[in-house]
């Protein structure tokens, strides 16, 4: 999840139960407006959209070089 979520900016990543109970306690720590500039940043409709094209370039690279294997049919 630290892709969604940096620890003790934007959220808290949680081992366990007990873990979970006490980071609720904090959570008015956390910078509301930070979190919201935060997520702009990395989900914003262009990011995606460009986040998308990499991937997408690079699986037709991998595919063009034999390194995903293709369902036969």
């Amino acid at each position: 999840m630290p892709e969604l979520i940096s620890n003790g900016e934007t959220g808290y990543l949680i081992e366990n139960e007990d873990h979970m109970i006490d980071m609720i306690q904090q959570i008015d720590t956390l910078d509301r407006a930070g979190c919201r500039d935060w997520v702009r940043e990395r989900f914003s409709v262009g990011q995606m959209v460009d986040s998308y094209e990499r991937l997408y370039k690079m699986a037709m690279r991998k595919r063009q070089q034999g390194s995903i294997l293709t369902p036969s049919r």
